[in-house]
């Protein structure tokens, strides 16, 4: 199951997944900056033994929905969403220039 929870007191919204038998931790934050019709994607974790079972990936197809649901381009500072959002052409549509490849905890 995908969440999207919005962090108390901040544009901040945090992604999160979780499963039946899924003791671990996997996320990716975001802020919504509405003002520049822009979703800045600051990290994605997945905790390291779930890793290689496409839960990063999964989050960022519910990043890629929210933001088409919402008119949102993508400016990234998480080198796991920026690389993998550059392979597809209807997902690098929506990432901004300026996204850079950062280290991320993927």
């Amino acid at each position: 199951m995908i969440e999207i929870i919005s962090e108390s007191n901040s544009k901040v919204k945090r992604i999160q997944y979780s499963k039946e038998g899924f003791k671990g931790e996997a996320f990716l934050l975001f802020e919504e900056q509405e003002d520049k019709q822009q979703a800045y994607v600051t990290k994605t974790f997945v905790d390291e033994s779930f890793r290689g079972q496409g839960i990063g990936q999964i989050l960022v197809e519910e990043l890629v929905k929210y933001c088409q649901d919402n008119q949102l381009n993508v400016l990234s500072v998480c080198s796991y969403v920026t690389k993998l959002m550059s392979r597809r052409e209807e997902w690098n549509a929506l990432l901004l220039d300026g996204s850079i490849d950062n280290a991320c905890s993927i």
